[in-house]
């Protein structure tokens, strides 16, 4: 792909503009910090979206999840330990002091699940606390919850919104991110030979580890197929996303066309980069 020189300075003047007053010296801004912005959209919503597998691995454990003819993979290191309260209808998945998975996350801390019934029937819904959870050195607070809003028998689908409040990220450097999402997720439910997939539509915003404030748009539906996240990669493989950041830059992202890799595609001002997500 052929890659545009000026579209990193382009990056790098948004970031400047925005968040520098005339009389301010302009900071260091460190490697690419308007790319960075674009790239921490991704990793937010791959670090939220990664509990969504450990909770729906939970509850089919414990019957109240989807039945499906293929099993949800947690990928949890041996260490792990999952503990239902079925009276409580809670189900704690504690990482103790840290263990890695087999697909090579480092997770601590503790996530705490809470369900109102079988997430198959309309309405229920799972809400998952974060209790000092860490993935890969990444503190991740705030509150998840995912409302069953209808299944289509004929097109053999499920749909949940999910809505995450007072979302923080938290560096080892003692950066942070904060992030409000609000997304419609359909599950596609497979047949025998094939994975579940995951379509998701909607909006995330907050701000960023510099302090910017962005807001992302799912233009296409951002798609996920189990056999990449079975793999540890919780980045989508097709679709596409429109990143404003302090209401003035526009980004267009694209995830590809269904590849399992890490790589987007960034437009501005119709010049084009690629960069690879952590």
């Amino acid at each position: 792909m052929k890659c545009f020189p000026n579209l990193p300075y382009l990056l790098l003047a948004a970031v400047i503009l925005i968040s520098c007053s005339e009389e301010d010296p302009l900071p260091d801004p460190g490697p690419n910090p308007n790319a960075q912005i674009v790239k921490e959209d991704a990793e937010i919503n791959a670090a939220f979206t990664d509990t969504d597998n450990i909770a729906l691995f939970a509850l089919s454990a414990n019957g109240q999840g989807l039945r499906t003819q293929v099993e949800f993979v947690g990928d949890l290191c041996a260490e792990a330990e999952v503990t239902h309260f079925p009276d409580e209808r809670r189900i704690v998945v504690d990482f103790k002091e840290g263990c890695t998975s087999a697909n090579g996350l480092v997770r601590k801390g503790k996530l705490l699940i809470d369900y109102t019934g079988v997430i198959l029937f309309p309405g229920a819904s799972v809400t998952v606390n974060f209790e000092n959870y860490h993935v890969n050195g990444v503190k991740i607070e705030g509150t998840r919850t995912s409302t069953n809003r209808g299944i289509n028998l004929n097109e053999g689908t499920i749909t949940f919104e999910t809505i995450v409040n007072n979302g923080r990220l938290t560096w080892e450097d003692g950066s942070q991110a904060t992030v409000a999402i609000n997304h419609s997720r359909k599950f596609i439910l497979p047949g025998e030979d094939e994975g579940i997939r995951a379509e998701i539509t909607g909006t995330t915003s907050g701000n960023s580890r510099t302090g910017v404030a962005f807001n992302a748009e799912i233009s296409e539906a951002l798609v996920f197929f189990q056999n990449c996240t079975n793999t540890g990669n919780w980045i989508p493989s097709q679709g596409k996303s429109l990143i404003t950041i302090s209401q003035a830059f526009l980004f267009e992202v694209d995830y590809g066309t269904g590849e399992c890799d890490r790589e987007i595609t960034v437009r501005l001002e119709g010049e084009t980069i690629t960069l690879t997500l952590d």
